[in-house]
C-alpha cells in the first residue's frame, strides 16, 4: 500500500489526513496512544464558552477499541470504560483522575477516565486535571484552546509518553483529533505519526505543532 504525502512533516511529527484503518498498515509503530471515538453524541452547549465543532469520524466505539488493541504495536487506548467488552482480558486498566486532589469533589463532568493498555503492566492513576473548558495545559501557551470535542490535556499525555514509552519508540496516534498525542511527543523529542479523518482538525493540529517546543 502506498502512503499519502503528509499533511504535516517537520521531522519530528507527521500528521496523514486519511483513514487510518487504511493506511496504519503501510506504518511502522512500536507504540499506539490514543483515543479513538466511542459514541460520545457531543452536542454544544455542555461548557461553558461552548463551541461547534466538527463532526467526530467513524464514531463506532466497539468496532474501534477491538481495531486499536489488536494492532502489533503496543497499544494505550482510552475511552474503554464505554467499550468495556471489547477490551480484552490480556489487557491492563488504568486511571485518569480530572481531580486537582483526591478531595475535590465538585468537578464540571466525569471525575475520571478509564485508559487500557494492551499489555499486562502494574496499574497506573494519572492525576491531571481537567473539568470542562480548563485543564492542566492552562499554564502552556495557546495549548488550553479547546479544539476539539474530546481533546485531552498536553500534559497528561507527556507523563503517558514518558511512562510507556522509551525515546527510540516511534509513536502512532490512529485518531489524532486535537493532536494532543503529538503535541506531547514533539515536546519530548519523540518521533510520533498521526492521522486524521477531518480535514478541519488537521489544520487545528498543524497550527498547535508549528508553535515552538514548550519548556516541560
Amino acid at each position: 500500500m502506498t502512503t499519502p504525502a503528509p499533511y504535516y512533516d517537520d521531522g519530528t511529527v507527521t500528521l496523514y489526513h486519511g483513514d487510518a484503518l487504511e493506511l496504519m498498515p503501510a506504518i511502522d509503530a512500536d507504540v499506539v496512544i490514543t483515543d479513538p471515538p466511542y459514541g460520545i453524541s457531543y452536542k454544544p452547549g455542555g461548557f461553558p464558552n461552548s463551541q461547534t465543532f466538527a463532526p467526530v469520524a467513524g464514531d463506532n466505539g466497539d468496532e474501534m477499541m477491538r481495531w486499536a488493541l489488536a494492532l502489533p504495536a503496543r497499544s494505550v487506548v482510552f475511552g474503554a470504560e464505554h467499550c468495556a467488552t471489547s477490551v480484552p482480558a490480556s489487557s491492563t486498566w488504568h486511571v485518569w483522575d480530572k481531580r486537582e486532589s483526591a478531595a475535590a469533589d465538585r468537578i464540571l463532568g466525569s471525575p475520571f477516565e478509564l485508559l487500557v493498555t494492551s499489555w499486562k503492566c502494574e496499574r497506573q492513576m494519572f492525576r491531571v486535571l481537567h473539568a470542562g473548558t480548563v485543564n492542566a495545559d492552562h499554564k502552556i501557551a495557546k495549548q488550553c484552546r479547546r479544539v476539539h470535542p474530546t481533546q485531552k490535556p498536553v500534559v497528561l499525555l507527556r507523563r503517558i509518553i514518558e511512562k510507556w514509552t522509551t525515546p527510540a519508540d516511534v509513536i502512532v496516534d490512529p485518531f489524532a483529533g486535537s493532536g494532543s498525542t503529538l503535541r506531547a511527543a514533539k515536546d519530548l523529542g519523540r518521533r510520533a505519526i498521526g492521522f486524521e479523518l477531518e480535514r478541519e482538525y488537521c489544520d487545528a493540529i498543524v497550527d498547535r505543532l508549528a508553535q515552538e517546543v514548550l519548556a516541560l
